[in-house]
């Protein structure tokens, strides 16, 4: 909310949300030799589609946008901690309390 006047940033961002969402639906691809990778796997494909992104806007604009710089570490970050929550018994109680 606090960039929706910038255009410039605001689409960045709003691209870097829907990216951080891909996650999921590359989970749900109902291929072996996707799903036998595992959460890993799922999160090298959200990020290896993010960087192609990056790397289109860097080759139009010819430089990285600080959203891209800092949005992507973010959702490195995002992925470390869902990486580190994933298995824990607080959190498998919670997703089976959500999915009754």
């Amino acid at each position: 909310l606090a960039y929706r006047h910038r255009g410039d940033m605001h689409k960045r961002w709003m691209l870097l949300a829907s990216l951080s969402m891909l996650t999921a639906a590359y989970a749900r691809i109902p291929l072996e030799v996707v799903r036998s990778g595992g959460l890993p796997l799922f999160f090298a494909l959200t990020d290896l589609t993010t960087i192609v992104c990056i790397v289109a806007d860097v080759v139009i604009h010819r430089r990285l946008h600080p959203v891209f710089a800092s949005g992507f570490a973010l959702i490195i970050a995002s992925q470390v901690f869902r990486f580190w929550v994933a298995g824990t018994e607080p959190w498998l109680r919670f997703a089976g309390w959500l999915t009754r």
